[in-house]
């Protein structure tokens, strides 16, 4: 992609990926946030590295959670394409579906909780996704819709659960006000996931771009849960870009 193409103008991105029950053909690894709900619920971290250290600080992937050790595990892929989780010692625990562990050798569709903060590991194979953008030097126009699907084995059909979001930015200098609509739709009747349920409402923000390499963004979140009342929010995160 040349330099003109990524300033400014549209950029559609389809990825559709065929689910499949537990294969050990091998695809793209990543994490897809899970818990706790919010405006990143649903967010994939490729993971492009060979290995990792998961922590609340100094860390490959942060997670910014109190109930997170500074260095709480590892991910790491061997060999023969093989993702393996490890405890450093973490004072919460390390588990795989809600199974303490010390080290295990990832399976496509596994739950990984750190602490609180709660992942699905998938190998690419069960996703279906589609990205839509719009950028240049003024406005930001994002859109990404994803199909998670777990097809167990005995099972005829597989449970499917519906992410995606939209949102539109406008910059002025160093500030960039934001706002964002995500929905998410988990199988009330899906064993894997932990949240059951939909989860869907609006947000308003503020990016500042106060460094090249930084950013800090402020976020309130007005969400639903199925028939409950909407619960206010309110996020702040620090970025830096190495």
């Amino acid at each position: 992609m040349s330099e003109k193409q990524r300033n400014s103008g549209t950029l559609i991105l389809s990825r559709p990926v065929e689910a499949v029950a537990r294969s050990t053909d091998r695809g793209e690894a990543c994490l897809v946030l899970l818990h706790p709900p919010g405006p990143d619920i649903g967010r994939r971290t490729p993971l492009t590295q060979r290995s990792y250290v998961i922590g609340r600080e100094n860390a490959d992937l942060v997670i910014p959670r109190s109930a997170v050790s500074r260095q709480h595990s590892t991910l790491s892929a061997d060999d023969a394409g093989d993702w393996w989780i490890a405890d450093l010692g973490s004072t919460n625990g390390t588990f795989v579906n809600e199974e303490r562990i010390e080290r295990r050798r990832l399976a496509d569709g596994d739950q990984v909780r750190f602490g609180d903060a709660i992942f699905k590991f998938l190998n690419g194979q069960n996703i279906e996704s589609a990205y839509i953008v719009y950028f240049n030097s003024d406005w930001e126009f994002l859109n990404e819709a994803v199909l998670l699907s777990n097809h167990l084995l005995g099972t005829t059909r597989p449970f499917r659960s519906p992410m995606a979001y939209t949102q539109l930015a406008r910059k002025f200098g160093i500030y960039r006000p934001y706002f964002r609509y995500q929905y998410i739709s988990d199988n009330v009747k899906d064993p894997v996931n932990i949240l059951k349920g939909t989860y869907y409402g609006p947000s308003i923000g503020i990016r500042v771009d106060f460094a090249d390499y930084a950013a800090f963004k402020l976020q309130f979140n007005h969400l639903f849960q199925s028939s409950q009342p909407a619960g206010n929010g309110l996020n702040a995160q620090l970025a830096f870009t190495f």
